[in-house]
């Protein structure tokens, strides 16, 4: 019994760590993206992310292009936000030999006008009509003077 015990207790200590390890890297990777594009924020899927005229926003996805998907958005409305840069990272961790392996992409947008804004990405493949998006993302954003 007393085995058994220190064997949970071990296993969730190592579970822990890994998981800790892991949500580390998750964010220390969306700061270092976050410095390379010069992004005044980055916007996230919960609440409404608040920004400036001038400010800048990043919206960060990943995506395996090499099974055909592919994150698009759409804007609504548009013309409060300017699209300035978009660019695709690779894990810089991951195999180089291997073929398949997911990326980052990072779109990087300017507000040009206060109001409300809605970013709607679909993870499709762009040929295949009439079947749903494997994922839909939407952020809201609130552009102040």
């Amino acid at each position: 019994m007393k085995v058994r015990a220190s064997l949970c207790i071990v296993l969730c200590i190592v579970l822990c760590v890994a998981w800790g390890c892991a949500t580390d890297k998750k964010t220390s990777t969306t700061a270092r993206y976050t410095n390379m594009m010069g992004c005044t924020e980055v916007v996230t899927a919960s609440g409404i992310a608040r920004m400036a005229i001038d400010d800048s926003i990043c919206v960060i996805l990943e995506e395996n292009p090499s099974t055909g998907y592919t994150w698009e958005y759409t804007e609504e409305p548009e013309g409060l936000l300017d699209i300035i840069d978009v660019r695709v990272f690779e894990d810089e961790d991951a195999d180089p030999k291997l073929i398949g392996a997911p990326v980052t992409k990072v779109w990087k947008f300017s507000a040009v006008k206060v109001g409300e804004v809605t970013l709607t990405y679909v993870y499709h493949r762009p040929w295949e009509t009439g079947i749903e998006p494997s994922k839909t993302e939407t952020y809201r954003i609130s552009i102040k003077p």
